[in-house]
């Protein structure tokens, strides 16, 4: 899942469509989802709806994720705002502590 994170800018902007789920993503991290939906949720990028997660409108025109049966999936895009932000996330907690 790491070479994810490598890609450039023109992988993204191609027609291939990877999607892979927030616990995917939490385990990069050595979590679990709903540790990340909480703290995506707490920094508006996330909320509940009727027991499931979605994009927030701030976020939902970026391409970041897509909603498929009712579950939230994000786009190769998505991985690499979210792995971004919760490094950002993960080492302001590190400079707090």
């Amino acid at each position: 899942m790491t070479e994810v994170f490598n890609l450039d800018a023109t992988l993204i902007n191609t027609k291939i469509i990877n999607l892979t789920t927030t616990t995917n993503i939490a385990s990069t991290f050595g979590h679990n989802a709903h540790e990340v939906h909480i703290i995506l949720e707490s920094a508006d990028i996330l909320r509940r709806v009727k027991g499931g997660w979605c994009i927030t409108n701030s976020y939902a025109h970026f391409g970041y994720a897509k909603v498929c049966n009712g579950h939230l999936y994000w786009t190769v895009k998505g991985v690499m705002f979210i792995f971004a932000f919760l490094k950002a996330y993960y080492k302001a907690i590190d400079n707090i502590a």
